[in-house]
């Protein structure tokens, strides 16, 4: 799709409306969609008050992440400025999507890297299989061990409960080649390193959960693996996620044992979720006046109440039962059903990949404070980062679950214990 700014937006505005070139309309209806979102470079007569920008963000191992900005008078003349519009194919009509719908969202664009899915296959994936999963009455088609050992399928039935509002809403977005350029030279870790795009002009709109400084700090709680590894030893010391810790070992200080999480007090979660309010607030809890002091402790309590005790801990309890139902075997199982039905292999590939994206998602917290302390009634849920992965990454969990038995992660003393609450449980 190669366009020029120009020939893109050039078209007048029509009652609310604005016209795209043919090759835009084409690249749109390639899609197969009735209704798509599109993002393109702004042209000079297209009015102000419609016209956004990007801000690099942050980055994770598939994607880049771009804040969204309204049009500043102040920003310099050279800025580059875009348009988000909603285009629907059958009337050959792209109504133009106002700032205030964009400006709480955030841009995500994957990197184009090997064993990642592409932005259009991770909505689906979401759409498809992820998000049923938190549905009331959600029913999962499990591979199950029989008394003979042979594996067989069998129905689970979830709770009548439905954690779908606790979901980031995946919106879907083609952009223009000019915007991904811009997007490129703001993170170039888009690209190969050759150089050369290697992603489909796709990204996704999330909910943009960062912190303001001054009004709301955002606390990122990293599940992992809620339940123990099926294929862990009978006499480990320590759960899957804390075994990992101590194969790979990571700045201890940010570290919490997933199951202390799950089922600790408000008094065990606490101490980690005071280090993470000091940093989000840029302060030294030990060094800092009363006041500061005060308003970091009524924020940290808040949050470990709600992990501990609140909708936190039952969004927690959800994901640790669909992870071991998901995943009962474990990966190194996979070798054993080889000679099974295609339909029982199917299905344990599919519900292992569920179960690992339910291991590597986030769960975001955000709560309003001000001088005074918490704002009551501030805390906004959100569980991200539920991508779901590629079946080309089941090896690599396999080759990762033998290098945790062989080196004895689970079941070796060490003097650097992260702190798992087996281990406290065994003492």
């Amino acid at each position: 799709m190669e366009t020029s700014t120009d020939e893109t937006s050039s078209a007048d505005r029509i009652h609310g409306t604005i016209s795209l070139s043919n090759d835009d309309w084409a690249a749109l209806t390639s899609l197969k969609q009735s209704r798509s979102h599109y993002c393109v470079a702004r042209a000079s007569h297209i009015p102000a008050e419609l016209s956004v920008s990007f801000e690099y963000f942050n980055q994770g191992g598939a994607n880049a992440i771009f804040k969204i900005h309204s049009w500043s008078p102040s920003a310099p003349t050279n800025h580059q400025y875009f348009l988000f519009v909603d285009a629907n194919i059958e009337d050959l009509l792209a109504t133009p999507v106002r700032q205030p719908k964009l400006i709480d969202k955030v841009l995500r664009v994957n990197r184009g890297l090997e064993k990642t899915l592409r932005s259009e296959e991770v909505i689906s994936g979401f759409y498809d299989h992820v998000r049923p999963l938190f549905a009331p009455k959600a029913r999962l088609t499990t591979v199950v061990l029989t008394p003979r050992a042979e594996c067989t399928l069998g129905p689970v039935s979830m709770p009548d409960l439905d954690w779908r509002t606790y979901l980031m809403d995946h919106q879907g977005v083609m952009l223009h080649p000019k915007v991904m350029e811009d997007l490129r030279s703001k993170c170039d870790a888009i690209c190969r390193e050759d150089g050369t795009q290697t992603t489909k002009p796709w990204g996704i709109l999330l909910p943009d959960l960062s912190p303001q400084l001054g009004s709301s700090i955002t606390v990122e709680v990293k599940p992992k693996w809620l339940s123990q590894s099926p294929t862990a030893p009978s006499n480990a010391l320590r759960c899957r996620t804390c075994a990992l810790q101590v194969a790979k070992p990571k700045d201890v200080t940010k570290y919490v044992c997933p199951l202390k999480l799950l089922g600790g007090s408000r008094d065990v979660v606490y101490p980690w979720v005071s280090g993470r309010v000091a940093e989000q607030l840029g302060v030294d809890v030990k060094s800092i006046g009363p006041q500061v002091q005060a308003q970091a402790t009524d924020i940290a309590s808040h949050l470990a109440k709600y992990i501990s005790e609140g909708h936190g801990r039952d969004l927690l309890r959800r994901l640790e039962v669909l992870q071991r139902n998901l995943d009962q075997q474990g990966v190194l199982y996979r070798k054993r059903i080889m000679t099974t039905s295609q339909e029982t292999r199917h299905a344990f590939d599919h519900n292992l990949r569920l179960a690992m994206t339910l291991r590597d998602c986030s769960l975001y917290l955000r709560i309003g404070y001000n001088s005074s302390g918490v704002i009551p009634g501030t805390i906004d849920c959100k569980l991200g980062d539920l991508d779901f992965k590629s079946a080309d990454k089941i090896e690599d969990w396999a080759i990762k679950e033998r290098e945790l038995l062989e080196s004895g992660a689970y079941t070796r003393r060490t003097n650097d214990d992260p702190g798992c609450l087996i281990t406290g449980r065994l003492l």
